[in-house]
């Protein structure tokens, strides 16, 4: 055999080893990429407490993936009608869909299902940019170790903790963006609360629970953020509408005094196409 010959065998052999040796690194690499994916899956449930003129207890939660979550909560209470004479009515409300978030950050994009009152709207809008601050601050939260972070939010300041060791930029709501899950998050004034106090992640057995609990909101009518917010705005007028009904009948002669409080008791004060005059800030 030529020495030219035997140059050439000994070059394809090793083109094909080489292929060989990169095929088995993609697949590797591939496989290791799955695994990641089944890491970064799971739920949170939070305890939530917010004090908006009413202070109020509930659990939400959280399912997540690698680029979506989808928040709810998880039990809603009835309207209450508190009287000047401290007894307290129940009204029966039929609400049309419960409150969710839904979060994707591939399309970029927040799309809530939001209620003015009882009434459904399915509300879209960009993925905000909250501009976190993070501290060289940890604690434990459960059995992760967690960072400190503060950032502002649409005219209220928060202070996040989140953990690194689940590599999600999630956390409830809307609040997200930040390295890792936040597993604990407090107004400034603490108004508003949420607080990890169950955290599965990767359990096989509740992959098709994940799959079916992210979705997309669908009940209600279809609006941007911009045409939404002046229907909540509007929301006191609603609820004045309900009460004056009650109230007829129970006692015609009853005056009713409600008035607008402006957005002081809504998690969204200042919207970044408004001026920092619009609204209230509380």
């Amino acid at each position: 055999m030529a020495k030219n010959e035997i140059i050439i065998m000994k070059l394809i052999f090793f083109i094909h080893t080489s292929l060989l040796k990169q095929g088995v690194l993609l697949f590797f690499i591939a496989f290791m990429n799955t695994l990641s994916g089944q890491n970064n899956s799971g739920y949170v449930v939070y305890d939530w407490f917010q004090n908006m003129g009413m202070p109020y207890n509930s659990k939400v939660k959280l399912y997540f993936n690698d680029h979506e979550s989808f928040f709810k909560e998880l039990a809603k209470n009835n309207l209450k009608q508190t009287k000047e004479d401290s007894t307290t009515s129940f009204f029966d409300v039929n609400y049309e869909a419960e409150e969710s978030t839904y979060t994707n950050l591939k399309t970029r994009k927040i799309i809530s299902q939001s209620l003015v009152f009882t009434k459904a709207y399915v509300v879209e809008e960009d993925l905000p940019k909250i501009e976190w601050e993070i501290f060289n601050e940890f604690q434990k939260i459960g059995k992760y170790n967690c960072q400190k972070a503060l950032g502002s939010f649409r005219g209220r300041e928060y202070e996040a903790w989140f953990t690194s060791e689940i590599p999600v930029n999630f956390g409830p709501w809307k609040l997200n963006g930040l390295p890792g899950l936040i597993l604990r998050v407090t107004e400034s004034k603490g108004k508003i609360v949420f607080e990890a106090v169950k955290i599965v992640i990767n359990d096989s057995s509740l992959k098709n629970e994940i799959i079916k609990n992210i979705k997309i909101p669908a009940i209600g009518k279809k609006i941007s953020l911009k045409e939404f917010v002046p229907l909540k705005d509007n929301e006191a007028d609603e609820l004045l509408k309900l009460i004056l009904s009650k109230e007829d009948r129970t006692n015609p002669s009853g005056i009713i005094k409600v008035e607008k409080a402006g957005r002081d008791f809504n998690y969204e004060v200042i919207y970044e196409w408004e001026n920092k005059t619009t609204g209230s800030k509380n």
